[in-house]
């Protein structure tokens, strides 16, 4: 959700259509770039320059 509060890269609806087109290692991989990018927490004011990362993706179908 970082991607979304506080970067502002994503909607949460778009970083869901995000997840699911590009996969949550890719978004991972946005993120830590983005972090790296502001070392010194100035273009984008935060807490910590990195934060705590995991994602899960659950998918249902309607198989029987």
């Amino acid at each position: 959700m970082r991607l979304v509060d506080i970067f502002g890269c994503y909607t949460a609806e778009e970083l869901m259509f995000a997840v699911v087109d590009r996969g949550i290692s890719s978004l991972a991989m946005e993120l830590r770039k983005i972090e790296e990018a502001d070392r010194e927490c100035v273009r984008f004011p935060r807490a910590k320059r990195h934060d705590d990362a995991s994602g899960v993706l659950l998918s249902f179908g309607n198989e029987c």
